[in-house]
């Protein structure tokens, strides 16, 4: 197990976060209408 601070793992988690929802939007996941 690795540790790491609380900040660390925020900012890489959030950085995933994003990069995931902005691929999906890049296919047009997120478009339902």
């Amino acid at each position: 197990m690795v540790f790491i601070s609380s900040d660390e793992f925020c900012v890489i988690w959030l950085e995933a976060y994003l990069r995931f929802n902005y691929h999906k939007n890049e296919f047009g996941l997120f478009e339902t209408e």
